[in-house]
């Protein structure tokens, strides 16, 4: 998916699960396991009795009463460091929790293409806003049309694609390297607008899934493959469209 000319700017793994009140007596024993996993992690700021989060150089994990996730962000992201510690990170969430189900499995890659205006990120989004071709899931669903945007939504039982396109603006901070006197540094810091094309993917099963059948990894690369020929369709029909 990196591989496109469409960026992989975040991704996000996510289950859901009926609330676990074992996180008010386990959190310290989770995230002892989960730091002992993954070296490096620091809690964040946004630490409450109902919701812990911790960071580290490759990705934001965190834990609701009723959910947990973790979200990679960067150009770095791979598919080899997702498949990896997302899986393995739920795994520990699960035994600690004493999970006996989940309620909602999703991944949300999110990609940009950076456009000179708007005018270019308008003719991507026309280019990519009806997806028809064989073999994609979106040739039986409709677009929906919102300003700015186009959304399709695609079911096969419990497991549902949305789809959305859309037309974003991205500020970009230039600072001035360190040791610049703090007097020219509050002149040189510079806040850039830049025009970008999104295609954000939310591909989710919404049923029960017992422990006993619930593999994490199994249904990631699952997830992952799936949404891969949509990036690549989406490729094809707005190539050239800054030309």
């Amino acid at each position: 998916m990196a591989e496109s000319g469409l960026l992989l700017e975040t991704c996000t793994f996510e289950v859901r699960f009926d609330k676990a009140l074992l996180l008010w007596d386990r959190s310290g024993r989770l995230w002892l396991e989960a730091t002992e996993r993954f070296p490096g992690l620091e809690p964040t700021e946004n630490i409450s009795p109902n919701a812990t989060q911790f960071r580290d150089g490759l990705a934001t994990f965190a834990v609701d009463l009723d959910r947990c996730s973790v979200i990679f962000r960067g150009s770095s992201i791979s598919r080899r460091d997702v498949l990896d510690a997302a899986p393995s990170f739920f795994e520990i969430v699960r035994d600690v929790l004493e999970l006996t189900h989940a309620t909602r499995l999703g991944f949300r890659p999110v990609f940009r293409r950076m456009v000179r205006d708007q005018a270019e990120a308008m003719r991507c989004l026309r280019a990519a806003g009806v997806l028809t071709e064989a073999g994609c899931p979106w040739n039986t669903a409709s677009p929906e049309w919102i300003r700015g945007s186009a959304m399709q939504r695609w079911k096969d039982g419990p497991t549902e694609f949305v789809l959305t396109v859309r037309t974003d603006e991205q500020t970009v901070r230039s600072v001035p390297p360190a040791g610049v006197p703090a007097h020219l540094a509050q002149r040189l810091t510079l806040d850039e607008t830049h025009h970008v094309f999104t295609v954000d993917i939310d591909y989710s099963t919404n049923a029960e899934v017992p422990r006993s059948k619930l593999d994490a990894a199994e249904w990631l690369r699952g997830a992952w493959a799936a949404t891969e020929p949509v990036v690549a369709s989406v490729e094809r029909r707005i190539q050239g469209q800054g030309k």
